[in-house]
Formats: C-alpha cells, structure tokens, sequence
C-alpha cells in the first residue's frame, strides 16, 4: 500500500512502523525519495505523539490516513489463552485505532484545502458483519 501512494511522485508518505529501519521500509526509501519512516507502535501514545511531531515538520499536514495494523497472536481456547493476550489484542486491536485518530486529529482538522481522510483497515476476522467460526480466543 505505501509503495503504491509513494508511486505518485507529489505525494509524500509517512509510513509508521514498529521497526522504522526495517530492510524492506530502507528499501522503500531509496525506491522512493517522498517517503518518510517514523517509529509507530498501534496503542502507543508515545510513539503516536512523536510520530505526529516528526510528520508536522516535514510535512505540515496530513490529507489521508490509512491506519493498517493488528494481531491474531493467540489461537487457543478461550481456557488456554492468558490474559496477557487478551490485554494485547485490546491495547493493539481495539484502542490502537482509537489512539491514532487522537493523534491525527488535529492534522487532519488543519487541511483547507481538501476534506480529510481517516480509513481503518480490518480483516474478516474483526468483521461485525461476517461471523467466522475461529478457534482463536481473542476474536471469537
């Protein structure tokens, strides 16, 4: 998905991640001069705060944002699997989204010269609108 917006020369890109130095994120950089990497963990507060700072500098605005990422760690029963892994798919899964439309708000608001975009990105599995029979405790 980034490689094909950063395919579009006057866009710039500010692509989050865990690990900003991974070697397909450094490739996407050379590939592509418009893109920018910043540290992005979904829940973290920290890191969504830095990143908004870092994307305020070097682009001013933010017109779209695409926010792509969950977990599926655990597939056991709902006996087996620990609370930890309940904890981490609410902190990733359910408040992540919520923390980065926090932190993008205020970009998003400032654009006057088009309508803002925030889209969520979800798999099947997190689907309200589609039951999946899963063996898998955090999603059903």
């Amino acid at each position: 998905l980034a490689a094909a917006l950063a395919a579009h020369p006057e866009a710039i890109v500010s692509a989050g991640a865990r690990d900003p130095e991974a070697q397909s994120l450094k490739d996407l950089r050379d590939d592509h001069p418009n893109v920018q990497t910043v540290k992005l963990t979904s829940g973290g507060e920290n890191d969504n705060r830095a990143a908004i700072v870092e994307i305020q500098a070097t682009a001013g605005q933010l017109d779209v944002v695409i926010v792509n990422a969950a977990i599926g760690k655990y597939v056991a029963p709902l006996v087996n699997t620990p609370i930890s892994g309940f904890r981490d798919h609410w902190e990733v899964n359910m408040l992540g989204p919520i923390v980065s439309f926090q932190s993008v708000h205020g970009l998003l608001l400032a654009l006057t010269t088009k309508v803002p975009i925030f889209v969520l990105v979800s798999s099947v599995a997190g689907s309200m609108g589609h039951y999946l029979s899963l063996r898998s405790s955090p999603y059903g």
